[in-house]
């Protein structure tokens, strides 16, 4: 059987938290802190998926503006062109990019719009979790 960011993405709860170019990178350090995520797509006033931000992409900032990095508007640093998968993708195929590309989240892109986020850890846990089921029953 083929699993799918889908079958992945109906363990999740909740809805997906954003934020938008506008933020304040400490604003969003602390929803990302309080939240314990380290990834948050960026949307515009729309709602669409205009790029990502990483904690990877704060800590440039901090390597760079020290203290200031709290004032740095997000737009400032996103990443703008965002890996993205649909939730018909397999997989297997979603942790072969993410490690191709060096990234541990995945915006999941349905009809133009963002319905979820899958993290690498999300995907092995699944991954996992179906082997058990595989080899549970040949268990003596």
């Amino acid at each position: 059987m083929r699993t799918t960011v889908a079958d992945v993405l109906r363990r999740r709860t909740g809805k997906v938290v954003t934020t938008t170019p506008g933020v304040l990178l400490g604003d969003a350090a602390r929803d990302l802190a309080a939240r314990d995520i380290g990834f948050l797509p960026v949307c515009d006033a729309k709602g669409a998926l205009v790029g990502v931000l990483s904690e990877r992409d704060i800590v440039k900032v901090l390597a760079n503006e020290g203290a200031k990095v709290a004032t740095v508007k997000v737009e400032e640093v996103f990443t703008r062109e965002a890996v993205t998968c649909t939730p018909s993708t397999d997989v297997h195929g979603a942790i072969a990019v993410m490690h191709e590309k060096r990234i541990r989240h995945l915006p999941v892109i349905d009809g133009g719009k963002l319905i979820g986020v899958v993290s690498l850890n999300d995907l092995v846990i699944h991954l996992l979790r179906e082997a058990e089921q595989v080899v549970e029953p040949f268990v003596l």
